[in-house]
């Protein structure tokens, strides 16, 4: 693959994963709410992540 397909692959693959990401959120936040047990279930998951880094 030449450089500029490469590059344009990584672009539509990062707005993806942005979006994916924004939706998710959105539906953690709609199903659940804004709450102290939300923001701590989400700050486990990712401390967890962050620690098998």
């Amino acid at each position: 693959m030449s450089l500029k397909k490469t590059a344009i692959w990584l672009t539509i693959l990062a707005v993806v994963v942005k979006l994916s990401g924004f939706v998710r959120e959105s539906i953690i936040a709609h199903q659940f709410g804004v709450s102290q047990y939300t923001d701590g279930y989400l700050l486990r998951f990712r401390l967890l992540r962050w620690r098998s880094l």
